[in-house]
């Protein structure tokens, strides 16, 4: 594999990099960094302590997973100056932002595909990829296994519409936050692959739900993910 950072993640649907926002956000910094890498499909459950992806394989053979410590680490290492000039406001908004969209905005997206739209979800995840009738039973134990975490954190036990509601508040702010400027405070850094992560996967996910409806009704959002996706991934 040479000098390229082995990085363990989902396979690309919907035309995204990856369709979880974990894997998308990490793969998009990496590429803001300009760090090489290799990004391994999975063919079967991660291997992380965590039992989650992404995750590295370390030059000794070691695992390191969650996409923050990863981006923290390889900060550190190498010396990625990406947000290093940020100001102490500016990295308290960082906090938020983060907050909001890996512990609020990404269970929502999980409830959009996996309770409210599941047959799309479904049909985009696992059909054609591995021979009947392993697709369903897969897909069925996967979404048991995530409604529990996503009720767990407690969104999961509220009705779609509150949902939808909070999923409003939630892309108001951040667009709020965002501003007229091309990236969050002013030039390209972990937080813009964080938003990006999750709002290029629910953008392009082929379900019809309210972030869908709410990031297409807001111009700010197309203009800023075009910009990502052009920057990033083209």
């Amino acid at each position: 594999m040479g000098t390229a950072i082995p990085v363990m993640v989902f396979r690309g649907n919907w035309e995204v990099g990856s369709e979880s926002p974990a894997c998308l956000k990490l793969l998009t910094w990496l590429r803001m960094a300009g760090i090489d890498y290799e990004a391994v499909p999975l063919r079967g459950p991660p291997r992380s302590q965590t039992g989650k992806a992404p995750y590295i394989v370390r030059p000794d053979g070691t695992l390191l997973d969650d996409s923050s410590v990863i981006i923290t680490t390889l900060t550190q290492e190498r010396s990625i100056e990406l947000d290093s000039h940020r100001s102490d406001r500016e990295r308290a908004l960082m906090t938020t932002i983060q907050r909001t969209v890996e512990s609020h905005l990404y269970f929502a997206l999980v409830l959009e595909r996996w309770r409210d739209n599941f047959e799309d979800t479904y049909r985009g995840y696992f059909r054609g990829h591995l021979p009947e009738p392993m697709p369903w039973i897969l897909g069925t134990s996967l979404r048991r296994q995530i409604l529990r975490q996503a009720k767990a954190q407690g969104l999961g036990r509220r009705p779609a519409e509150q949902v939808e509601a909070e999923v409003i508040e939630d892309l108001d702010a951040l667009a709020s936050i965002l501003g007229d400027g091309s990236f969050f405070f002013g030039t390209p850094g972990v937080t813009d692959a964080i938003v990006f992560g999750t709002l290029e996967n629910a953008r392009k996910a082929p379900i019809d739900g309210a972030i869908q409806r709410h990031l297409a009704a807001k111009s700010v959002w197309a203009t800023y993910l075009d910009r990502m996706h052009d920057l990033y991934w083209r």
